[in-house]
């Protein structure tokens, strides 16, 4: 069951509709503690999703019925929602823009391209959308940057698409003023620094050479200051091993990096490798909380959750021991608590 609980009142104060059904599959709720997104998926897997105001308890729109929610951003003031779903059994992608305090769509794209994000300034007054596109002389990422308050498209820019899985969401600075994108090329994956009027490039972030890695992504820490990149190498034997010498035979390993990127410098502030099943969560203020299951480079233990301060170089702000399999639930109390902060703020 879905349920909501008035902290000041200590009480239940409604049931989500439908909350019984099978397949209640994510929710969210906004920065200022006034929406909930509901998204669920009912047997027969027909997807569905709501926005509901707990103001009133009321739903304050209701998805189309089929669409499956891909992806959502609020405003820092929770006013506004940029959101992005998908026809029931199509790659048709619909991004919507839709506005609390009016109770209407300020902005609405539609898209035939395989897949894409939307994320929201601060202000809630641009629009970034990054979709991607299969085409004959290779893949395209298409990015537009749109003026919400006016409904024009500012600037766009088409570039061919990273050959690592997973590239990572477009991304607005804590002020606004910059927007990062993350590409890959011939030689090096890089973060890309915009201006979100004109498009023109404020700075240009070399991450990683583009050999052996698989997959990446970026985290975003909840001031829009830090970014979490993760690089991910995969080495899958083949069948092919079997028959080479011990020697030549490729292992089946899992190799990851995490980088830490300051938004406002520009600069990569941290980086260091990590171990498979490591968890990693980006806090406030520039920290990290890292729980180890295996031994790491600077010889620290396994069983570990770590507080890292994140200046010029990672420096051990505070370590606790516990047992390993522990550490993925510490991990999801601490963004337990931060929601709940979120929702009574």
């Amino acid at each position: 069951d879905l349920k909501a609980w008035d902290v000041g009142k200590r009480e239940w104060v409604f049931q989500l509709d439908g909350a019984s059904s099978v397949g209640r599959r994510e929710h969210f709720i906004s920065p200022d503690g006034r929406t909930i997104i509901d998204k669920r998926q009912r047997e027969g897997n027909e997807h569905g999703w709501d926005l509901w105001d707990l103001q009133n308890f009321q739903r304050a729109l209701v998805g189309p019925k089929g669409a499956k929610l891909r992806q959502w951003s609020f405003s820092d003031d929770g006013r506004r929602v940029a959101i992005v779903h998908r026809e029931k059994n199509l790659w048709r992608y619909h991004f919507d823009v839709w506005d609390m305090d009016t109770k209407r769509y300020l902005y609405q794209m539609d898209a035939n391209h395989f897949g894409g994000e939307a994320v929201l300034s601060p202000d809630g007054k641009r629009l970034a959308v990054q979709t991607f596109a299969l085409a004959d002389t290779g893949d395209l990422k298409f990015l537009v940057v749109i003026d919400l308050e006016t409904g024009r498209r500012l600037w766009q820019q088409r570039d061919l698409a990273n050959p690592v899985n997973g590239e990572p969401a477009p991304a607005f600075g804590h002020d606004g003023r910059t927007v990062i994108i993350y590409r890959g090329g011939r030689d090096a994956l890089r973060a890309e620094f915009h201006d979100p009027q004109t498009g023109a490039m404020i700075a240009y972030l070399p991450i990683a050479p583009i050999g052996g890695w698989t997959d990446y992504s970026a985290t975003v820490s909840k001031d829009r200051r830090t970014h979490l990149v993760e690089l991910q190498r995969t080495t899958v034997p083949t069948w092919w091993d079997e028959w080479l010498p011990k020697g030549l035979q490729r292992a089946d390993e899992n190799h990851t990096e995490l980088g830490v990127i300051d938004v406002e410098t520009q600069r990569i502030r941290a980086r260091w490798p990590c171990r498979e099943g490591d968890e990693s969560t980006l806090l406030e203020g520039g920290r990290l909380l890292l729980t180890t299951v295996a031994e790491a480079a600077d010889g620290m233990k396994p069983g570990h959750v770590c507080c890292w301060e994140l200046p010029a170089h990672p420096a051990w702000r505070w370590v606790i021991g516990i047992p390993a399999t522990l550490g993925g639930l510490v991990a999801a109390v601490v963004m337990v608590r931060r929601r709940r902060r979120a929702a009574t703020a």
